[in-house]
């Protein structure tokens, strides 16, 4: 019963994300997942064992200890611009998902961790088709049935004024619904091989409108017919769905503007473009050590930089965002915490590290809930492949 709280609270933690507890500067979600969790560790009376220490959870201790550093350099060096309650703020954040990460590691049962998720993802997908259905045939928007919000509201409003519909179902935006959507996809579609669930969370992630949406589609069913359909058949029968999308389905309406948005990149063209003109214009010190955590704004706000959407100097590619704030070494280690989990790995389950890498590549995710659903699905993924008792 613990086990399944702590799951749902993990789970249900990109949708409750989007409610502010009290006039706290925290979610609902963290609250309930935070709570969860303490209830589980004292339930279940665990206790920080040598063996919790592989070579995955090394790489990201290392990494924390990393951007500690840099915190106490900054302070040091006494730099004009560095505001240290806002990296404090933000390391608090980045730690607690890591100890959750840590102590969790092992310790879930993965074939219940994926039967809920897969539940949750259906119950969403057909809220989704609800959503198509009011508007469409009955000019009538729902959004998600849960307490007001004014931040949800003024989004929810302003997709629902845009020139193209873009349903979101239970989630803040329908992006994070596609990036939820994915590794459960992924699971269904490449490790269980149910097609049944795979297509209806496929018709989700297509009519979802996000650019997400349609990458982490094609890369899903594109890995599954790699690993699954011999050499000869594997051209025959992936040409199918290739001329169906072609042919067919630029030809509906809401697909059409969805692949319109998808080439011109949507919001992820400024993700890349803000991180990328921000670290070209960095001197060399702070292209290895970065300008220090949660203080990219202040520093380009402080340097005059010019950069593109100046407004959301914070909001970038998560891989570059690591390159900015921690600098080419940061990364490094990061990468090295990442790249961990191909040791641990089989091959269908590369699908999770292949989302994830993506994930962190195209969204602004350090902090957000799908960072902490993402790697737990990839610790998830290990439990799942049987290889947790090789793990150093």
């Amino acid at each position: 019963m613990i086990d399944k709280l702590l799951i749902y609270a993990i789970l249900l933690l990109p949708i409750m994300h989007a409610y502010q507890f009290l006039n706290f500067p925290v979610s609902i979600g963290e609250v309930f997942l935070l709570m969860a969790f303490i209830i589980y560790l004292l339930k279940n009376k665990i206790k920080f064992e040598n063996n919790t220490i592989n070579s995955i959870n090394r790489g990201n201790i290392l990494f924390l200890l990393f951007a500690l550093l840099t915190l106490i350099f900054y302070k040091i060096a006494g730099t004009n611009y560095f505001d240290s309650i806002e990296f404090i703020k933000s390391f608090i954040r980045l730690a607690y998902h890591s100890i959750l990460l840590i102590f969790l590691f092992k310790r879930i049962d993965s074939k219940k961790f994926f039967d809920i998720y897969t539940k949750l993802a259906t119950i969403f997908t057909l809220y989704l088709f609800l959503q198509l259905v009011l508007h469409y045939i009955f000019a009538k928007d729902i959004g998600a049935i849960t307490i007001k919000n004014k931040m949800w509201i003024e989004q929810a409003s302003l997709y629902a004024s845009g020139i193209l519909y873009r349903p979101a179902s239970l989630f803040l935006e329908s992006s994070w619904y596609a990036i939820y959507l994915a590794p459960i996809l992924a699971f269904n579609l490449i490790i269980k091989c149910n097609l049944k669930v795979s297509i209806l969370l496929t018709l989700g992630l297509v009519l979802s409108t996000s650019n997400f949406g349609f990458i982490f589609t094609f890369v899903c069913w594109g890995y599954y017919f790699i690993i699954n359909i011999t050499k000869i058949n594997r051209i025959i029968i992936g040409s199918i769905p290739i001329i169906i999308a072609i042919v067919v389905l630029p030809k509906i309406q809401l697909i059409s503007d969805t692949i319109y948005r998808l080439k011109s990149l949507g919001s992820l063209n400024g993700r890349f473009l803000a991180g990328v003109d921000i670290y070209k214009q960095l001197p060399l010190i702070k292209k290895i050590f970065g300008v220090g955590f949660a203080n990219v704004q202040n520093y380009t706000t402080y340097n005059f930089l010019d950069i593109h959407l100046s407004e959301r100097a914070e909001y970038m590619s998560t891989l570059i965002y690591l390159l900015c704030t921690f600098g080419i070494i940061g990364l490094i280690l990061y990468l090295r915490y990442f790249c961990n989990y191909l040791k641990y790995l089989s091959k269908r389950s590369y699908i999770f590290l292949i989302l994830t890498f993506l994930l962190l590549l195209f969204d602004s995710a350090m902090l957000m809930p799908q960072y902490v659903v993402y790697f737990m699905t990839l610790n998830m993924s290990v439990l799942l492949d049987k290889k947790i008792m090789v793990l150093d």
